[in-house]
């Protein structure tokens, strides 16, 4: 039966709508802007986005926000709560961060509801700062590192660890802030919490080294330590936190050692299983146990679950300035990475999204400018739970004298990766093998009265299958559909 086009056009252009087709991967699905010039990792979970940083020039604090996948603001915390270190978010849903109270280091757990506090705890030891996390650990627990301003072996800094319902289950202290380039990062294995220090002495357990790792057991005992010579800071923001694989049982970090970079695979008793050459930040692994990594000359390598190279791509993000980490996507299909602008902003920074299979480039994208400069100073990328979606943060260039610091922007951006097609029903609604017609559009207005027909579209008039029968938004989707638009 032939599609009433003149019909179903006409409803459409009543209705206000349009028949556009779906984003296609490397569009820049919407952009957020707040007054930051320190950023968070953006987190993902349950159809939201969280973020979260601090204006440190002037002492001002941001905090938390909360937006849909979508870029809408849900709600944002007061000023000061969540503006120190990074973001993690449970298993329940309840959002973790840290603040700097009068000195004093506390981690807070958010409802996702409305961003309200739930509850606070000190971290003691004389904390005063954030190293690493909080993260939440494969037991529940959440882990944090803080900084002292003491130097060994009075040094206070703390890794802690707190139960979900804000109790203090222990602190490790002898963790200290070495300032300009040094890092400090988190890992898990099945039943440890990995330290990794680049350019800090590790003061813990009586020794001292100029770099190290450090791996505890839930119980905060020491398991093994790795003491090495760090010469310098050469991989990327945030890229040398060790990683498990369920597949193997080996922890992986990439650090230099012995004056080289190189990944070390490491079993349970810190021993070290395997090493490759050449790898500057720790690696992402898939459901397979195959390993991503990346190194400082932008080249990106996948390793067997062995060690052994599986395929490289040299230069696949070259002529690119500045350091990077990558992540994986949650089926993992796909590894995003991001690019630093240069500090004359003659390059812009950039987001790349590769296909694991064999490195290939699904897309890359210059972040667009935005208010005063060009975007630099970008963290880890984060996948939306579904993997379609890639979210960015960067900021602008910053703007020296009096008070400008706090003109300085953050952005988040939000770009397409894989279109997710839409769990609702097609030009079919009747059920009876003919797409689009009377028949159907009579069909879905009669089931919007309450009378669906027997082998009309299971879900009924809740044609969006967004769980809400009836409304505005499922006639939206019905006529895009009849169009040949998506849902």
């Amino acid at each position: 039966m032939t599609r009433p086009r003149f019909l179903i056009t006409s409803l459409i252009a009543l209705a206000g709508l349009s028949a556009a087709a779906g984003a296609n991967p490397g569009d820049l699905l919407w952009s957020y802007g707040r007054h930051m010039n320190s950023t968070g990792y953006p987190v993902a979970a349950a159809g939201r986005v969280y973020w979260n940083g601090t204006m440190a020039a002037s002492g001002n604090a941001a905090g938390v926000v909360a937006l849909t996948d979508s870029g809408q603001v849900i709600w944002e915390t007061d000023p000061g709560v969540g503006d120190a270190g990074l973001l993690a978010v449970g298993g329940d849903g309840a959002v973790y961060v840290n603040s700097i109270v009068s000195g004093t280091t506390t981690l807070n757990r958010l409802s996702p509801i409305d961003g309200s506090i739930e509850w606070y705890t000190p971290i003691p030891d004389e904390s005063y700062g954030i190293l690493e996390g909080p993260s939440v650990g494969p037991d529940g627990n959440i882990y944090g590192v803080t900084s002292s301003p003491f130097t060994y072996p009075n040094s206070r800094g703390s890794l802690y660890s707190i139960a979900p319902d804000g109790s203090l289950r222990w602190t490790v202290t002898g963790f200290r802030d070495q300032g300009v380039g040094s890092g400090t990062y988190l890992g898990f294995s099945n039943d440890s919490v990995v330290v990794v220090q680049s350019s800090i002495p590790v003061q813990v357990s009586g020794f001292e080294s100029d770099a190290g790792s450090i791996s505890f057991g839930f119980d905060g005992v020491e398991h093994w330590h790795d003491l090495y010579s760090l010469v310098q800071n050469s991989v990327g923001t945030n890229s040398r936190q060790a990683t498990f694989s369920a597949v193997t049982g080996l922890v992986h970090i990439a650090n230099r050692y012995a004056g080289e970079n190189r990944l070390r695979a490491y079993r349970g008793d810190g021993s070290v299983a395997w090493e490759y050459s050449g790898a500057s930040c720790s690696p992402v692994i898939d459901a397979q146990g195959n390993l991503y990594t990346a190194s400082n000359s932008q080249h990106l390598t996948s390793l067997s679950p062995q060690g052994v190279r599986r395929w490289s791509r040299n230069n696949a993000m070259a002529g690119q300035a500045g350091s990077f980490g990558i992540t994986i996507s949650p089926d993992g299909q796909y590894l995003a990475a991001t690019i630093g602008a240069c500090y004359g902003g003659s390059c812009p920074g950039r987001v790349y999204v590769f296909r694991t299979s064999d490195g290939s480039t699904l897309f890359n994208r210059p972040l667009p400018p935005q208010a005063s400069g060009v975007s630099w100073g970008m963290q880890v990328p984060s996948f939306s739970p579904d993997g379609s979606k890639v979210y960015v943060t960067a900021r602008t260039l910053p703007v020296y004298g009096s008070g400008q610091q706090d003109q300085q922007m953050s952005y988040l951006y939000a770009y397409e990766v894989a279109p997710t097609p839409p769990a609702c029903g097609t030009g079919d609604f009747d059920g009876d093998g003919d797409i689009g017609t009377d028949a159907d559009i009579e069909a879905f207005f009669a089931c919007l009265a309450g009378n669906c027909c027997t082998t009309c579209y299971p879900n009924g008039a809740d044609f969006n299958a967004d769980g809400d029968a009836g409304t505005d938004q499922d006639i939206e989707s019905f006529f895009r559909v009849l169009a040949g638009g998506n849902c």
